[in-house]
């Protein structure tokens, strides 16, 4: 676990992978390019962990940014004497202006 972790962090990643690619067994000499696909093993952890940590920041991201334009939204309807911008949006008579295009209500 604690190698798949340094590997989700980028971190000399490439040096354990040459190992493991070396590895032949427990208390055996290593021998070059022994397991050339565990390379595979690798390169593919790699993208599936570093696309499921992108995808989890650019999703706080976008839901702080949501928040942030209801607050304004609320904000600005209140000081006009207006229903409030969740009102409105249930009632669907905003949905025309666009005004969260990251989210479907």
């Amino acid at each position: 676990m604690m190698t798949f972790f340094e590997i989700s962090t980028l971190e000399m990643w490439p040096d354990m992978m040459f190992a493991a690619i070396d590895a032949v067994g427990y208390d055996r000499t290593p021998k070059e390019k022994n397991t050339p696909a565990a390379s595979l093993l690798y390169v593919v952890y790699i993208f599936v962990t570093t696309f499921f940590i992108m995808n989890l920041f650019i999703s706080v991201i976008v839901d702080k940014f949501n928040e942030q334009i209801k607050k304004e939204l609320d904000s600005l309807l209140a000081a006009n004497n207006l229903e409030s911008g969740a009102q409105c949006i249930q009632s669907k008579s905003l949905r025309s202006l666009n005004l969260f295009p990251f989210r479907n209500f």
